[in-house]
């Protein structure tokens, strides 16, 4: 099967189970589970949050959500894919998923706090197009070692 972007619900126990496995990959690599936050459903949904995921083969395999923050402005929230199926373009289709639903619904920026785990993942080709950095508001700073980006993702109106 080609894994499709599908619309989901928070309180979906195949999301949860996700977030569930998000959240416990993120407590085994941080010290400090206070740099996790952990996945409440309410946060999710709710007038202009949008929660997306990627279906494939072994059922929901990645998902991501955007929050949104005014009119114009949402954050990129929740993003996670599978350890067995990283590599494979999932993460960036949930991410184009993200960005035409936040274009759909007027939000013309979008913000993203990136903590990469590696070196390799400060220059991830996922990060292409987005503006680094930008001012870290109080809920983007968990992490002294995370980066806060933003890209426009449709002209301002």
């Amino acid at each position: 099967m080609t894994p499709v972007v599908i619309g989901a619900s928070a309180t979906d126990a195949r999301v949860t189970t996700l977030m569930e496995a998000q959240q416990t990959e993120l407590t085994g690599r941080y010290d400090d589970a206070s740099l996790t936050e952990p996945f409440d459903p309410g946060s999710s949904s709710g007038a202009g949050n949008v929660l997306l995921t990627v279906q494939g083969d072994l059922g929901l395999i990645a998902c991501g959500a955007l929050k949104r923050w005014d009119a114009i402005t949402a954050e990129i929230k929740r993003m996670y894919t599978l350890p067995e199926v990283r590599g494979q373009g999932h993460a960036r289709r949930g991410l184009v998923g993200l960005i035409e639903r936040g274009c759909a619904q007027g939000y013309s920026r979008l913000m993203l706090e990136w903590r990469p785990a590696t070196a390799s993942q400060r220059s991830s080709p996922l990060m292409d197009g987005w503006a680094s950095p930008v001012s870290r508001t109080s809920a983007m700073t968990r992490a002294p070692t995370s980066a806060c980006v933003s890209s426009w993702c449709c002209p301002p109106t």
